[in-house]
Formats: C-alpha cells, sequence, structure tokens
C-alpha cells in the first residue's frame, strides 16, 4: 500500500469531527480519498480493515469500528430517512493514559 504525504494535524482534524457520526458511502469515499491510500496499481483502497491498518502504521489513535446497517426508516424529526438500510461505519478514538 502506498499514500501521499498527509497533514497529520488537518487529517486528525478531519477525523476528530467524524467521531461516533455515521459515515456513509460518500463519506467513507471522502475519507478514503483524503488519506489516499492505494494499491501498487494506483487503485484508491476504501475498505475499512485497510484505512485501519493506515491509522495503525501512522501511529493515528482512530478505528472504525466495521459496518453497520441504518434500520431507522424515519428520522427523530418525522421525516424519511434517506439511508434506510444503507451501511455506514463508525469511526471512535483511542485514549492513551
Amino acid at each position: 500500500m502506498k499514500n501521499n504525504k498527509f497533514d497529520k494535524s488537518a487529517l486528525e482534524n478531519y477525523l476528530d469531527e467524524r467521531i461516533n457520526k455515521r459515515l456513509y458511502k460518500k463519506d467513507q469515499v471522502e475519507l478514503a480519498k483524503m488519506i489516499y491510500l492505494t494499491d501498487a496499481g494506483h487503485k484508491l483502497q476504501k475498505g475499512y480493515k485497510l484505512i485501519n491498518e493506515y491509522f495503525n502504521d501512522n501511529n493515528l489513535l482512530y478505528t472504525i469500528n466495521g459496518i453497520y446497517f441504518d434500520k431507522r426508516s424515519t428520522l427523530s424529526d418525522g421525516s424519511v430517512n434517506p439511508n434506510y438500510r444503507k451501511g455506514y461505519w463508525l469511526m471512535a478514538k483511542y485514549t492513551v493514559n
């Protein structure tokens, strides 16, 4: 896996804004583009396991806790949920004592 140089503080700010938020497909692709994680053929890698490896390799205290599916047919305001039955990721941050 290859990746371009990144601004660690900008990436951490970006990730901090997404902790405990649902990352649907658009957000997942945006994250993959931000870290620009590619294979030998320069194909963008978008799997959460590879992104977690990237976090680990670069000493970033974040993890994606797998894939979940939105089972809410309506939102708290009563409107129809446009993401009903769509998969999403949840981002978490480790704390170091």
